[in-house]
C-alpha cells in the first residue's frame, strides 16, 4: 500500500468513525436515558448464546419499579455510579472466557480505583457447564473484579450448571427467593421454560455429505422433520442429545459380560443394556471388566447422560423442519460422540432428540440494515439461515465472505448462493479457499483486499456477523477488523450489537 493510499484510508476511517458516533448519538432513545437515570436496580448480562440474556429479561420482568437492562459492555461507570443494586447474569464462554458482549466491561472495571463502587450492592448469577474445566470462571472473575472496585456482594454467587439440569431447578428457585428480598416477583416456572427448553423428538430425513473429495473432514447437511410446529429464528441453536454407537455399546456389553436385559435398580424392571449404554457418557472411562456384578451395576448407575451438543440451525422459517451442517470430528481413534452419531451411526428415518435454544444475540438484524456475513466451514449454517431470513423479509443487501479448503470439493451451497446473488439478496460474494492451486487465501485476506468496501458498508450502518471456528478464522477476522476499523469503533459496534459472533 502506497503512502497516498494509507493517507486516504486513514481519512476514510476517520469519516466512518465520526459518522458512526453521530449515528449512535441520534439513535439513543430518550426513554432509555430516562430509565438509566431513574433505575435503582441495574440488570446486566454477559451472554454468548442467549441463555443469560433470557434469564436477565425474566429477572427484569420481576420488578414493577424502573429497572435498567443491558449487556455488560453497554454498562458505563456513570450508570454504576447512579445505581444502588447491580444484578449480573453471566455466562462463561469457551475455556473460562468472557462472552463477546462483556469483554469491554471487564477491561473497564479493572481500571477503577479500589473504592470506586463502595456505594454499590451486587450479586452474580453464573451460567456454565461443568464438563469444562473452567466452569463458570468468568462469573467468578467478575465477582472478584467488582469486589476489588469496592462493590458489596449481598449474596453468595449462584451458578447454573448445564450438565446438571436437576440442580439448575434448585438454583432458579434460590434466585426467585433472592429477587423477592429486593421486592421483585420472579416467575421461576417461566424462567425455566426459557433457560431449560423442552426436549423435542424429530425424524432425520436427510444425511448428505457436502464436500466429497475435500482435504478437510467430511461435512454433512442434515434435515430433521417434526409433526409438531417448531419455533425458531435464524441464529437460533439446536441442542442435540447424542447417543453412543450401537456397535460400541454391544462391544462394551460383551466385555462386561452383561445380559441384554439388566436390572439396574433393585425392585425395578430390567432395562435394555444397549439402550442404557447408548444414552450414557462412558467412552473415556475404564470399563470394570474384572469386577463383580454389584460393582458393574454400580458403575452403570453412576454413568451420566451426555451433555447436549450445540449446532447453529442452518435454515429459517420452516415450521415443521430444521437443518444442520455438521463436521465430523475425530476423537482419538473414534469419531466425536455427536458428530459421529449424526453423520454415521444413525440413518434417515431414525429419531433425534433436541432442544431449540433462543440465541437472541445472533438474530437477523433489521431489514433496513446491510449485513456482512463472514464465516468458514460448518459456520455456513448460521450464515445461510440469515440469508434465508433476509430473502423472506426483503431489505438491504448482504455481503457473504466465506472460506474453506478446496474450490471444487468445498463449494458449499454454491448454486443456492449464486441464485441469491442474481436476485440481489447477496450484493457481493467473496470466497476464499486455502488449498486453491491458483489463488490460496483465507477469509481475513478477503477483508484486507476489500478494506475500502468494508469501511463504506460500516459507514452505511452495516452489521457484522461472524460464524465458524473461534481460534482460527474468527480470531484472524477480529484482528483484521481491529486493524482497519480501530479498537474503539470495533468495541462500539460490539456493544451496540452490530458486531456479533457465533463461534466455537
Amino acid at each position: 500500500m502506497s503512502e497516498l493510499e494509507r493517507i486516504a484510508l486513514a481519512l476514510v476511517l476517520a469519516l466512518v468513525y465520526l459518522a458512526f458516533s453521530g449515528w449512535c448519538y441520534r439513535r439513543t432513545p430518550r426513554s432509555d436515558q430516562n430509565v438509566a437515570a431513574q433505575a435503582d436496580v441495574v440488570i446486566a448480562y454477559a451472554s454468548q448464546s442467549g441463555r443469560a440474556h433470557q434469564l436477565a429479561e425474566k429477572t427484569r420482568d420481576a420488578f414493577s419499579v424502573p429497572v435498567m437492562l443491558c449487556a455488560l459492555n453497554q454498562l458505563t461507570v456513570n450508570d454504576l455510579g447512579k445505581a444502588k443494586t447491580l444484578l449480573v447474569v453471566a455466562s462463561t464462554y469457551g475455556e473460562g472466557e468472557a462472552p463477546d458482549n462483556a469483554i469491554a466491561f471487564a477491561r473497564r472495571i479493572k481500571s477503577l480505583p479500589s473504592n470506586a463502587l463502595s456505594h454499590l450492592n451486587f450479586v452474580v448469577l453464573g451460567l456454565g457447564d461443568s464438563h469444562y474445566q473452567q466452569y463458570c470462571a468468568f462469573a467468578y472473575q467478575l465477582q472478584q473484579l467488582l469486589v476489588d472496585a469496592g462493590a458489596n456482594p449481598i449474596a453468595e454467587i449462584l451458578t447454573l450448571d448445564a450438565a446438571q439440569p436437576e440442580r439448575e431447578h434448585e438454583v432458579i428457585a434460590q434466585w426467585q427467593i433472592f429477587i423477592a428480598t429486593l421486592g421483585g416477583q420472579f416467575n421461576s416456572a417461566e424462567a425455566e421454560q426459557s433457560v431449560l427448553p423442552a426436549i423435542q423428538t424429530l425424524q432425520l430425513t436427510r444425511q448428505q455429505q457436502l464436500n466429497s473429495g475435500s482435504p478437510g473432514a467430511p461435512l454433512y447437511w442434515l434435515r430433521l422433520e417434526s409433526r409438531d410446529p417448531l419455533d425458531y429464528q435464524a441464529g437460533d441453536i439446536a441442542e442435540v442429545y447424542p447417543r453412543q454407537s450401537p456397535d460400541r455399546c454391544e462391544q462394551a456389553r460383551r466385555q462386561l459380560a452383561l445380559p441384554t436385559q439388566t436390572i439396574i435398580e433393585p425392585d425395578e424392571a430390567p432395562v435394555d443394556t444397549i439402550a442404557w449404554l447408548a444414552e450414557r457418557e462412558w467412552r473415556d472411562l475404564e470399563l470394570p471388566i474384572g469386577a463383580d456384578q454389584d460393582t458393574k451395576l454400580a458403575w452403570l448407575r453412576g454413568l451420566k447422560t451426555p451433555a447436549p451438543r450445540q449446532y447453529t440451525i442452518a435454515c429459517a422459517r420452516d415450521s415443521h423442519a430444521l437443518e444442520l451442517v455438521v463436521r465430523q470430528q475425530q476423537a482419538g481413534d473414534n469419531l466425536g460422540l455427536a458428530s459421529g452419531w449424526l453423520t454415521r451411526y444413525t440413518t434417515p428415518g431414525e429419531k433425534i432428540q433436541l432442544s431449540i435454544r433462543n440465541n437472541s444475540e445472533f438474530h437477523t438484524p433489521p431489514k433496513n440494515s446491510r449485513l456482512i456475513l463472514i464465516g468458514n466451514g460448518s459456520g455456513i449454517a448460521g450464515l445461510r439461515a440469515h440469508l434465508q431470513e433476509r430473502t423472506a423479509t426483503g431489505g438491504e443487501p448482504c455481503w457473504l465472505i466465506f472460506g474453506e479448503r478446496d474450490p471444487v470439493a468445498d463449494a458449499l451451497f454454491y448454486d443456492e448462493f449464486e441464485a441469491l446473488h442474481r436476485k440481489g439478496v447477496l450484493q457481493r460474494i467473496d470466497r476464499a479457499y486455502s488449498k486453491c492451486p491458483s489463488q490460496p487465501r483465507y477469509v481475513q485476506d478477503c477483508l484486507q483486499q476489500n478494506v475500502n468496501v468494508l469501511c463504506q458498508w460500516i459507514e452505511q450502518g452495516a452489521y457484522l456477523y461472524v460464524c465458524g471456528s473461534r481460534l482460527g478464522m474468527a480470531q484472524a477476522v477480529h484482528d483484521e477488523l481491529n486493524r482497519y476499523l480501530g479498537e474503539s469503533l470495533l468495541q462500539t459496534l460490539q456493544a451496540d450489537g452490530r458486531y456479533c459472533r457465533d463461534v466455537y
